[in-house]
């Protein structure tokens, strides 16, 4: 088969490439579990165009069993990829405050735009 390797030699190759198949095929079928998210884009808007300011949002998950710290972000645009659940969304600037709950489902993207006038 392989003039330039000897009989032993191919036996413990091909054992060797053997193994290594049956490893990557156990590691491929379930020993990486990754977690499935959903992406959200927000967006503040002010006059309906982008809103170049200090704005502060702020997600926190609604149903958590866990103590989860709110995830903050002050830029008026941004996209998360976050795990799948509902969540409270705020967005602050200056003294005006919206809030919205919004749903992330597995492997969707949904955007968020909210109007600071």
């Amino acid at each position: 088969m392989y003039p330039f390797i000897k009989k032993p030699a191919l036996k413990q190759t091909l054992a060797c490439l053997s193994l290594l198949t049956l490893l990557a095929v156990n590691s491929a079928t379930g020993a990486t579990v990754k977690a499935v998210t959903g992406q959200l884009s927000l967006m503040a808007t002010l006059e309906g165009k982008p809103a170049f300011r200090s704005v502060l949002w702020k997600l926190t998950p609604r149903f958590s069993t866990n103590d989860v710290s709110p995830i903050r972000i002050r830029k008026h645009a941004a996209t998360l990829d976050l795990a799948p659940g509902s969540y409270q969304v705020s967005v602050s600037m200056g003294s005006k405050t919206h809030t919205y709950q919004v749903i992330i489902k597995e492997s969707s993207k949904q955007t968020l735009i909210v109007d600071l006038d």
